[in-house]
């Protein structure tokens, strides 16, 4: 998880490689998951071979006669470029905040556990030196509130 949110830090703004990567590691079990365990590039050669068209992981299966009996398309949430899926990494009873310092021009973001008294403690901060979009603040947060949960 350190190397993706380093990946995500080194980030200047949306990027499908990085998404995938976001979703793999929260879902290692899922479709998309599986799916990547296959050869990359949609070539029509004989067996699966899986790749990011339009927003979707597409997997295919061909045949050694050029059929193409199986295919399926799975989407790929936009983490890196959509503060809504971004937001579904926060986990489950959490608090988040989100904010940009106008002057500098870069966003922060907290995942917070609320205290007895209601007060945030901080569980995944994206970092003093601020990130160029507020997905990827939010990504950032979230993923290191989830680390924080594994450790």
């Amino acid at each position: 998880m350190e190397q993706l949110i380093e990946r995500l830090k080194a980030a200047t703004g949306p990027d499908r490689e990085i998404d995938l990567a976001i979703k793999i590691a929260t879902d290692p079990a899922g479709d998309i998951a599986d799916a990547t365990k296959h050869r990359r590039g949609l070539d029509g050669a004989e067996g699966y071979s899986w790749d990011i068209v339009r927003g979707s992981v597409i997997l295919e299966k061909y045949t050694s006669d050029g059929r193409c009996p199986f295919n399926a398309g799975y989407q790929l949430p936009a983490y890196t470029a959509s503060i809504d899926s971004a937001l579904t990494l926060v986990p489950d009873g959490l608090a988040w905040t989100l904010g940009q310092n106008v002057h500098h021009r870069y966003w922060l973001a907290s995942v917070n556990n609320l205290d007895d008294e209601g007060s945030p403690q901080s569980i995944g901060y994206s970092g003093l030196k601020g990130d160029p979009t507020p997905a990827l603040a939010l990504c950032i947060a979230a993923l290191k509130a989830r680390q924080s949960f594994t450790q």
